[in-house]
C-alpha cells in the first residue's frame, strides 16, 4: 500500500502539504483538480523528483521518503509521454525491463511487434500512448501513477490501454492513483481534490 503523512515540500513559488493519502493494494484513487494545482508535483514527489521539507512517505511499509527514484519501484506515465527519442520503440520498452518474458508479453498484448524498429517520432499519439504504458510496466512496478495519459487519444485506444493496464494491478494486486479530468464512468472509487497545493478526500465517485 501507499501511505503519505503530513507530506510538506516547497519549490520555488509553490507549496505542497498532504496531510495524509492511503492507497490499499489493488484500489484505484482518483485525483482531480485545476492546472497548476499540484497534482503533478505530488506525483513527482512520490517518484522521487523533489525532496520534502518534512512528512514520510511509505510503500508497502518501508520507508522511501529519501531514497533514490530508481529503488522506489515506483512507475509514472505523464500526460506528455516523455518518450527517450534518440531510442526507437524497441529500445524505449527494454531500457529498465526486469523480465524479458513479460514485455515481450507486454508487446504482444499492446500490439506493438510490428513498431520495434520504429522512430519513436513517427509514431501517433495512440502508438506513442502504447509504448510509453509497455516502458512502464515493464519496469513491473509496485505502485502506478497515471499523470492523465489519455486526454490526447482516441476512445480505442484508451480502452485496449486500461485493460492492460487492469490486467497487470489485478495480477501484481498493486495500487494504482489517476489524475484525471474525466470523471465519467468513474464508479465506487475514492476521489480527491488538489486545490492550491492542498490535497483532500472528496468522495466516492
Amino acid at each position: 500500500m501507499l501511505e503519505v503523512k503530513d507530506l510538506y515540500v516547497k519549490l520555488p513559488e509553490f507549496e505542497l502539504y498532504v496531510e495524509k493519502f492511503v492507497v490499499h493494494p489493488g484500489e484505484e484513487v482518483y485525483i482531480v483538480g485545476k492546472t497548476g494545482s499540484g497534482k503533478t508535483t505530488f506525483f513527482e514527489t512520490l517518484v522521487g523528483f523533489h525532496k520534502p521539507v518534512s512528512g514520510k512517505i511509505f510503500l508497502y511499509g518501508n520507508d522511501i521518503t529519501h531514497i533514490p527514484p530508481e529503488k522506489r519501484g515506483i512507475g509514472m506515465v505523464y500526460q506528455h509521454l516523455h518518450l527517450f527519442p534518440h531510442m526507437n520503440v524497441k529500445e524505449n520498452i527494454f531500457f529498465a525491463s526486469m523480465d524479458k518474458d513479460f514485455t515481450l508479453y507486454l508487446i504482444k498484448r499492446l500490439e506493438l511487434e510490428n513498431f520495434l524498429e520504429r522512430d519513436v517520432k513517427t509514431l501517433s499519439g495512440g502508438e506513442k500512448q502504447r509504448v510509453a504504458i509497455a516502458r512502464c510496466l515493464a519496469t513491473k512496478p509496485k505502485l502506478l501513477l497515471l499523470d492523465e495519459p489519455f486526454s490526447h487519444i482516441d476512445s480505442i485506444s484508451e480502452k485496449r490501454i486500461k485493460a492492460v493496464i487492469n490486467e497487470y494491478m489485478k495480477l501484481e494486486n498493486i495500487p494504482v492513483v489517476h489524475v484525471t479530468h474525466k470523471l465519467n464512468n468513474i464508479t465506487g472509487k475514492r476521489l480527491y481534490d488538489m486545490r492550491e497545493g492542498k490535497l483532500e478526500c472528496s468522495n466516492v465517485a
